[in-house]
């Protein structure tokens, strides 16, 4: 076995012998090379070396540490978004933060790069907000794509706008476009996309599914969670170095999974909190996550959260408190009533991968985005009460909602509660889902004059809807 094994290595040839012949074949397939008289045999000769040179040169990104679950993603992309019939293909990755959209497209730059003599991946380009790192990003995209550096000093972005326009137009490119969240950073970046040269492949990843349509991209991949199978072995590679639960820890890592949906940065960030600490370490975390969300992917998450507007704040957090499991429907006539223009506002979330609907029509949000929210409430607000405890520690109504089949807050107690509220509201009250159970009737309208929806249930019991009812 050993021989054999020898012999098998010695039938293989080294690496960078390998490297060069492939970059020999490549090379060869490509036109351009052509010798016209003596003289020019050795530019030509030179130009070969280096083009093989600089293909060999190309060194493969690592993917992630634990690259679990990225070639059934790849397969889905190709199967679902590559219009093979088509000579340039553009494509747009979008989905949320720490969804994995950047190790899809470097998986997708490994694979494909030994077929282009000109690729390029730009890292970040959504850091890239001000003039002059944009410049930078056009001078590495041009230098990935064969432009001398004697022709890389140009002044500002429309300048290379141009340099880039001519070059796009007479190579076959691989380029990759990570993280951009602004038309003008793709306007910069590829000023020629409908004139693209012949074969080229564009990735471009985004949270910003707006950005991508104006920008007439249409074959779309949206990242999918993890399935169940490859969410435990990515937090299992994380949390105990193998791709198994350790013995007596399977009901923990179950737990685990269940508080991060398959978002591939939760399984990565909770897996390396809990290695190598004891049970109760684990159990202690799991108390935590659910009260508060770790720094590093809140920080993630809240950068979608920071580009919207204040109406679509508003929208966002009335959903993390209120209306997961909602109609659409009736979400936008509770915005309409509050005048937040709600159906702009819930397109806006849509577009950046905040939100979705499932088959029912009914919102949904992924548990992550909906704790950042109810965070960012607890933390610099108390605008919505949706905690049995909050409500009871306020004097009156700044607002008091009970959306949704996972907060069934407002029982027969809470009645007692707002019976005995001296105060009438001064601004709109939400009171929904009203579990009644033993109550005969409800209190005056004064103290609820600012109602805006009530939806009683279990009022079997109930004979007199008001108190002051004539």
């Amino acid at each position: 076995m050993h021989s054999s094994n020898m012999k098998s290595r010695a039938d293989t040839p080294p690496r960078s012998f390998r490297s060069g012949s492939w970059a020999l074949q490549t090379v060869s397939s490509h036109s351009g090379c052509v010798i016209n008289n003596n003289h020019e045999e050795g530019r030509v000769l030179k130009n070969i070396v280096n083009m093989v040179f600089k293909m060999m040169e190309k060194v493969p990104f690592q993917v992630a540490k634990h690259p679990v679950g990225v070639d059934n993603a790849v397969q889905d992309f190709v199967k679902t978004t590559l219009k093979s019939a088509e000579n340039v293909q553009i494509v747009g990755i979008v989905g949320m933060g720490g969804a994995g959209k950047t190790t899809l497209a470097k998986d997708l730059y490994n694979k494909n790069c030994s077929s282009f003599l000109n690729s390029s991946f730009i890292f970040d380009v959504r850091d890239a907000a001000s003039q002059k790192l944009l410049h930078e990003k056009q001078k590495k995209l041009l230098k990935d794509l064969g432009v001398q550096n004697k022709d890389l000093w140009f002044d500002n972005i429309e300048e290379g706008k141009g340099i880039l326009a001519s070059r796009l137009r007479s190579v076959s490119a691989l380029i990759v476009l990570d993280d951009v969240d602004h038309e003008d950073q793709l306007d910069a970046l590829l000023p020629t996309m409908n004139h693209l040269g012949s074969g080229s492949f564009i990735v471009i990843t985004s949270r910003e599914l707006g950005v991508l349509r104006k920008w007439g991209i249409s074959s779309i991949y949206r990242m999918k969670a993890l399935n169940r199978f490859y969410a435990k072995q990515l937090f299992c590679w994380h949390a105990f170095l193998q791709s198994y639960p350790l013995q007596g820890f399977e009901d923990l890592v179950e737990e685990f999974l269940n508080v991060c949906s398959g978002l591939p940065l939760s399984l990565k960030v909770f897996g390396g909190q809990v290695y190598g600490k004891s049970k109760g370490y684990w159990e202690s975390q799991l108390h935590k996550i659910s009260r508060i969300l770790p720094e590093d992917i809140k920080q993630r998450l809240k950068v979608s959260y920071d580009a919207l507007d204040k109406d679509e704040q508003e929208v966002f957090i009335d959903i993390a408190c209120f209306l997961i499991g909602e109609r659409i429907s009736f979400a936008i006539a509770i915005w309409d009533g509050f005048e937040l223009n709600g159906r702009d506002s819930w397109e806006t979330l849509v577009n950046k991968c905040l939100v979705d609907i499932d088959q029912n029509n009914c919102i949904t949000m992924h548990d992550h985005l909906r704790d950042l929210g109810r965070d960012l409430v607890h933390t610099h607000s108390q605008s919505r009460l949706w905690h049995i405890i909050n409500i009871h520690k306020q004097s009156g109504f700044l607002g008091i909602g009970c959306f949704g089949n996972r907060k069934q807050l407002l029982t027969h107690g809470e009645y007692e509660f707002i019976k005995k509220s001296a105060t009438p509201a001064e601004e709109p009250v939400w009171i929904r889902r009203f579990d009644f159970k033993n109550g005969r009737k409800l209190p005056s309208r004064q103290s609820l004059r600012e109602l805006r929806i009530l939806e009683i249930h279990n009022a079997l019991k109930l004979k007199k809807l008001w108190a002051d009812a004539d």
